[in-house]
């Protein structure tokens, strides 16, 4: 809550706002660079899981995945911070989304293997996997302009996937742990993003 609050007023003095359009339509301009709290909290819960051990005796992730993971954030984060602030052209966004896409693949590296024992040819998984990891970035960026929708979507998959691995016998791996996070991250911003929204996620 205090990390939004703060990037709101942060927003707010260095002009990066929604400004009012077709897809926004309220009363005022509302800020932007909502995403910092999500980018704070899944970086530090991610350095933490390095730092402890898990019931296993070994640590919740390895540095490989800390190190992939949060470069993938910091990717995602920093250039939607910028497009916030500046507007920057579809190019360069794409190529970073595609670069945090890649990190992400490298941080697990069992995940393509599970696309190709589910019948995926090897030469499609990489394709498959970028263009979903980009696609839902670009389609949760879309629907970001109306009072809570993106985070309500957001907080109904954390929640379907937190659920998902406890059921599957995992309910103190990373995974449950990060999407548990990312559902306590919407829930709290949707006190700001409620209508009226006072902050909007934006790119970051």
């Amino acid at each position: 809550w205090a990390i939004t609050h703060g990037a709101r007023k942060l927003a707010l003095r260095w002009g990066i706002v929604a400004r009012r359009d077709q897809r926004r339509r309220h009363e005022y301009d509302t800020p932007l660079l909502g995403g910092t709290s999500f980018y704070v909290v899944l970086v530090v819960m991610t350095v933490l899981m390095t730092l402890v051990n898990s019931p296993l005796g070994e640590p919740f992730v390895t540095l490989r995945f800390a190190a992939c993971f949060i470069g993938g954030l910091t990717l995602i984060f920093g250039i939607g911070a910028l497009d916030d602030w500046i507007e920057l052209k579809a190019p360069p966004k794409f190529a970073a989304q595609s670069a945090a896409a890649i990190l992400v693949m490298m941080s697990e590296p069992q995940l393509p293997a599970l696309f190709r024992e589910a019948g995926l040819h090897s030469a499609l998984v990489v394709p498959i996997l970028l263009l979903w990891t980009v696609g839902v970035i670009n389609a949760m960026n879309m629907i970001d302009g109306l009072d809570g929708l993106c985070v309500g979507i957001g907080a109904i998959s954390a929640l379907t996937l937190t659920a998902i691995t406890v059921a599957s016998g995992s309910p103190l791996s990373y995974g449950a742990i990060l999407t548990a996070g990312l559902e306590g991250c919407c829930l709290v911003f949707l006190v700001h993003n409620r209508n009226p929204a006072k902050i909007f996620l934006g790119d970051s």
